[in-house]
């Protein structure tokens, strides 16, 4: 019998660390929920204060309470207060806390521990964050992507020996046309580079890897 596929309407934070093969130790979930990237929500079986949004702040009503039950409540408006902690003192029954949605705030604060504990995410939040994962690697790659030692000592070599080979550039000489031949070349290319730059790469070329012969 095949293995049954059970679908999930949320995920434990403990099968997110699984899914995403993060190591038990890891800290990377909740750097997640600090970003904003993941969003995960609790219920709790304890009576909540309102909160009325002034000035566009929230305000928790301390002496008044409200029976809320049975309903998935998102942590928001985190205070850090450790590198991997931070404490909410209201909840909202969206994930994002706009126009529309339902404040409450709780008897005690919540660390961040708290919830870590006892939250769950819900599948399309997951998705969300995993679609948000996704175009942040795809940006840091292009970031990332630099040049080995290796691959820079290749370019170093090729752009020398064409210097010197091709355009007559002598590093030694003040009077060498080749810097300047080559930089024509660039911009006949619809490649912009000015003959100081190129005179700079080509000096620090050659301190890299000057010929042997």
């Amino acid at each position: 019998m095949p293995a049954l596929k059970i679908p999930r309407k949320y995920w434990t934070l403990a099968e997110l660390r699984g899914k995403w093969k993060l190591p038990p130790e890891s800290p990377d979930l909740q750097r997640l929920v600090m970003d904003g990237i993941l969003k995960p929500c609790l219920m709790l079986a304890t009576d909540l204060h309102p909160v009325v949004v002034q000035d566009g702040q929230a305000v928790v009503l301390r002496d008044q309470l409200q029976a809320v039950s049975g309903r998935w409540l998102y942590p928001v408006y985190p205070k850090q207060v450790e590198p991997f902690n931070c404490v909410y003192e209201c909840l909202s029954d969206m994930a994002l806390p706009v126009e529309g949605s339902t404040l409450w705030g709780v008897p005690v604060p919540l660390t961040l521990d708290d919830v870590m504990r006892s939250a769950v995410v819900m599948a399309d939040d997951v998705q969300a964050a995993e679609a948000e994962l996704r175009k942040e690697g795809a940006r840091r790659n292009i970031e990332d992507d630099e040049l080995s030692v290796k691959q820079e000592r290749t370019r170093d070599k090729m752009l020398v020996s064409l210097a010197v080979e091709t355009l007559g550039w002598e590093p030694a000489s003040d009077r060498s046309n080749g810097a300047t031949r080559l930089a024509e070349i660039a911009e006949g290319l619809g490649l912009k580079v000015s003959v100081n730059a190129v005179k700079e790469h080509l000096r620090l070329a050659w301190e890299r890897c000057t010929p042997s012969v």
